[in-house]
């Protein structure tokens, strides 16, 4: 379980976006796309972000508003947005946390805000065969998984900044029942 792709943008800009903002804190990606016209947006060339923030991009994909790098590049983007070449990222919580953390950039230098009408959270899959084989394997790695549920969501939290992780700790506790610590 997974925080969902969102906007990624540098913590000091966060009033520049308030009036795109909900009451949840969510950003209005459609209003924002409407309004702002000399906004640029990285995102993954190949990846899908979810039907609300496709269609929301989807208009502007060829356009200078969407700078579109490799689906591997997070290392591009952020260098892009810490350059102020783009405004902001779309992209997983993590992803830009891991690169924050191995560039020894300090985390709290960016924060994350969900896209308004977007997925909540994202599931991991295993796949195996559909032979006796794969179904033994997938049968035993569910055991573990419904085992360390909690395990796993703790490990996932730590790699989140400070909003990530409180947003993160609110959704696996209300859809999932997993009570994080402090």
């Amino acid at each position: 379980i997974g925080l969902s792709n969102g906007i990624i943008i540098p913590k000091e800009k966060t009033e520049v976006y308030e009036k795109y903002m909900t009451p949840e804190k969510e950003l209005d990606l459609h209003s924002l796309l409407k309004q702002e016209q000399n906004l640029r947006i990285g995102v993954f060339s190949g990846r899908n972000y979810g039907h609300s923030i496709e269609n929301a991009i989807s208009a502007f994909r060829k356009t200078k508003t969407i700078q579109e790098r490799s689906k591997n590049d997070s290392v591009a983007l952020l260098n892009m947005l810490l350059r102020q070449r783009i405004n902001m990222i779309l992209a997983l919580p993590m992803e830009i946390s891991y690169v924050l953390r191995e560039s020894g950039i300090k985390e709290d230098a960016l924060t994350f805000f969900p896209v308004k009408g977007g997925e909540k959270f994202t599931m991991a899959y295993m796949a195996c065969p559909g032979n006796e084989w794969g179904r033994e394997v997938i049968e035993k790695i569910n055991l573990i998984i419904r085992k360390k549920r909690s395990v796993f969501a703790e490990y996932y939290r730590d790699w989140l900044d400070k909003s990530g992780a409180e947003a993160y700790k609110k959704l696996v506790g209300k859809n999932f029942g997993i009570q994080l610590a402090e």
